[in-house]
């Protein structure tokens, strides 16, 4: 076990200084304008909200976020308001001008009552090259109690769960095989940080590009086994197949939800 677990450092001291080139394609997504309703304190929790989305969205490991702060240059120098929604040409028009291939549109309510503070979340992922809405997910939380002492930052506690759950439930996150030790074992970039736990089974996928009805091209998986933690840690682990052909280094795993 020791000695696996000094292969494992080994193995990533290697890796980072190699660099990481060789990832599946991970769409760009910019979170494009989130339209509020409440009252005039709460707008104060705007930031920490967009934060929250944000950071719920990166833990999921399938998107790469465009920085706030180009999106809020861009909308600057294009003279639009990125506080409220935005029109499909226009999301599509920024999109392609931040080179992200999806964005994300929102309604904030924020409310106070006798229970506390309530945040509810509407959002939805549009596509930016043909404008389709593709997703959307909804979350809430609840400050809760009869005490208005912390109910905001309970309540953004509670979204922040909902949404988390929620988006790992839908995208599930995946890493790539990263070395083959054996017919059977292999090192792949997930771990406990991913929600990962021993003994734990995952899909094993092949990533398959296939042109759409669009004319655009797409990777989309195929699951082609099913392999268990062998030895669990951090950032990286090493994975025995259980289902299916000999690992390779093209294959992707992904956490089962």
């Amino acid at each position: 076990m020791r000695l696996r677990g000094w292969l494992l450092a080994g193995f990533l001291g290697a890796f980072l200084s190699l660099g990481a080139t060789a990832l599946p394609v991970i769409p760009r997504i910019a979170l494009l304008g989130l339209d509020y309703s409440t009252n005039e304190e709460r707008l104060k929790l705007e930031s920490a909200i967009r934060g929250r989305i944000i950071a719920a969205w990166l833990r999921t490991r399938r998107f790469e976020v465009v920085e706030r702060e180009r999106v809020q240059l861009l909308v600057k120098e294009m003279r639009f308001q990125d506080s409220g929604l935005v029109d499909r040409s226009t999301l599509q028009r920024l999109g392609r001008l931040l080179g992200a291939e999806l964005a994300l549109l929102g309604r904030v309510s924020v409310r106070d009552g006798l229970l506390g503070c309530r945040v509810d979340v509407s959002l939805e992922m549009v596509r930016v090259s043909t404008g389709p809405w593709v997703e959307e997910v909804r979350a809430s939380g609840s400050g809760g109690g009869l005490s208005s002492e912390g109910s905001a930052e309970r309540a953004l506690d509670a979204l922040d769960r909902d949404l988390a759950e929620k988006l790992l439930r839908r995208y599930p996150p995946r890493g790539r095989v990263l070395r083959v030790l054996d017919a059977k074992r292999f090192i792949a970039d997930l771990g406990s940080r991913d929600g990962l736990k021993s003994s734990q089974k995952v899909r094993v996928l092949q990533m398959e590009r296939v042109q759409t009805s669009r004319g655009d091209f797409e990777e989309l998986p195929m699951q082609i086994g099913e392999a268990a933690v062998d030895e669990l840690q951090a950032g990286l682990s090493i994975f025995k197949m259980k289902k299916g052909p000999m690992p390779q280094l093209d294959l992707v795993v992904e956490c089962k939800p």
